[in-house]
């Protein structure tokens, strides 16, 4: 083998190596999801919507088995920046030890979840960084399963 043929091999080898892309994990189900949560506060937005919600006013309850949200939105005025009441399907994902949820295939946000809170930032997303989305914080009502 001559020296350009080894050094153009090194090179495509190379290329290779540095145009992948960091691929999503989809991680099993997180069991301190499970339970139903309250929505407490919704912030952000281009107008910056700061709102406190009542109890049962607006609830997600997860369900890691089925891998389904159930959502109950009590506050007609919400459907807007927040799913109307039904049934949805859920993944989360896990990239660089980050966690970000999705809802029927799409990407909702990045997810922490700490004791009894639980928090949606819709601005920090896997593939860079959003503007204008909203936060969700909401508290454990219960657990299931």
């Amino acid at each position: 083998m001559n020296f350009k043929n080894l050094i153009s091999i090194l090179f495509f080898g190379l290329l290779l190596l540095t145009g992948c892309t960091e691929e999503a994990d989809i991680v099993p189900q997180d069991q301190s999801l499970n339970g139903t949560w309250n929505l407490k506060n919704l912030s952000g937005g281009f107008a910056g919507i700061n709102e406190n919600y009542s109890n049962g006013t607006i609830t997600w309850t997860f369900n890691s088995q089925n891998q389904n949200i159930v959502v109950v939105n009590n506050n007609e005025a919400s459907t807007q920046f927040i799913y109307d009441s039904g049934t949805y399907n859920y993944s989360i994902i896990e990239i660089n030890n980050q966690k970000y949820l999705q809802i029927d295939n799409g990407e909702y946000g990045g997810l922490n979840i700490s004791n009894n809170n639980l928090v949606i930032d819709q601005d920090i997303i896997s593939n860079g960084v959003g503007a204008d989305g909203f936060i969700l914080n909401f508290e454990k009502i219960n657990s299931s399963q």
